[in-house]
């Protein structure tokens, strides 16, 4: 091995090994211990080999928990969805309306102010709008009693309980998509609406045919880590409903620390969280396939 790559990897090594020991480790042993039985309340059990099993009970039958693998894939993907259209959609509203505007100060204003939801924790914000969502004294049930709408059990009707976490997540990671679409409509060569204007290209046929084409790229990546976000989402519904009410809104990263950390069952929350892992390696896939593609020639390409 030449003198300089043998240099190069020493220096190298002291990042090596943390990487080694803070993430391909435990991650290993992570895989390791979801083939086997582990119940921290019963330690004379020990640590035993069980294949298949801790997947199997989770995907096919009712752990401990009291909801299955299914069953937390399908709350965790309408929240998913939910959240994803009305942040994408509202957010790009809002970045062509904004960009719009010749007001530069009202516009620093305005992104410096819908920035700090992003700034709080999600179970500060969890714990808030448990608060806000409260139908006896919560600020929204007041405020929608004003115009004659009786009080919505947000957080303790299982049917609208998946409404609320869609909702709090919206008002938490709305700025992102927003900051994030507006940079791309600035990015856009103003040529290009101007040759739009001079061809009789109307408002929203410079949308459609210059910002959408130029947005799609950025909205794939949007898609990405959120989508991402969204499938190990924990904090805000560990604050705002723990799951309740009973299961209707125990996700999948709930489900998992349900396992480990509420029955103590390891193996099961091990497994729990492998497969999260799967689906995570799944989705990004996919969407880097699909949601992300080239880009196309614009408006009067």
């Amino acid at each position: 091995m030449h003198h300089n790559q043998i240099r190069g990897w020493t220096l190298l090594s002291p990042a090596l090994i943390f990487l080694l020991a803070l993430g391909i480790f435990p991650l290993v042993y992570a895989i390791w211990l979801s083939f086997h039985s582990l119940n921290l309340l019963d330690p004379s059990r020990g640590t035993r080999a069980v294949g298949f099993e801790n997947f199997s009970t989770i995907l096919f039958k009712t752990p401990l928990i009291g909801i299955s693998f299914p069953e937390s894939l399908q709350i965790t993907l309408i929240i998913l969805v939910g959240s994803l259209c009305l942040e994408l959609a509202i957010g790009l509203i809002l970045a062509i309306l904004v960009s719009r505007t010749s007001a530069s100060v009202l516009l620093r204003m305005f992104r410096s102010s819908l920035m700090v939801p992003m700034l709080i924790a999600p179970a500060i914000v969890g714990m808030m709008f448990r608060f806000l969502f409260e139908p006896s004294f919560g600020l929204i049930d007041f405020v929608l009693g004003l115009v004659g709408v009786a009080p919505i059990y947000w957080i303790s009707d299982p049917n609208v309980v998946l409404y609320a976490v869609i909702l709090v997540g919206v008002w938490e990671w709305l700025p992102f998509s927003f900051l994030v679409f507006l940079a791309g409509i600035h990015a856009i060569p103003p040529e290009q609406f101007e040759a739009a204007a001079v061809d009789g290209a109307g408002f929203f046929e410079q949308i459609r045919y210059i910002t959408l084409p130029w947005l799609r790229n950025l909205a794939g990546i949007l898609i990405l880590i959120r989508g991402v976000d969204l499938i190990r989402n924990f904090d805000v519904i560990f604050t705002l409903t723990y799951g309740g009410p009973g299961r209707s809104s125990a996700s999948l990263g709930f489900s998992a620390y349900l396992t480990s950390f509420k029955f103590f069952e390891v193996g099961q929350g091990t497994a729990y969280a492998v497969l999260i892992l799967i689906l995570i390696n799944i989705l990004v896939l996919i969407f880097a396939r699909y949601l992300v593609p080239a880009r196309e020639e614009t408006y009067g390409g």
